[in-house]
């Protein structure tokens, strides 16, 4: 099995009209749970992720 690592370019505001308008259904199916707890999604507040070195 191979295993790879990438990063995915993306248009913030695209992102964020897309939570606006799908909020807790879009986050749902993008996301990990452990991804949303890490943004802050639930809080009600989305925060830039960060790196968990």
């Amino acid at each position: 099995m191979t295993i790879r690592l990438g990063t995915d370019i993306i248009y913030i505001p695209r992102i964020r009209a897309l939570i606006d308008r799908f909020e807790k259904r879009f986050l749902q199916r993008v996301y990990t749970p452990t991804e949303q707890q890490n943004s802050g999604c639930c809080e009600g507040e989305i925060t830039p992720m960060r790196s968990q070195n």
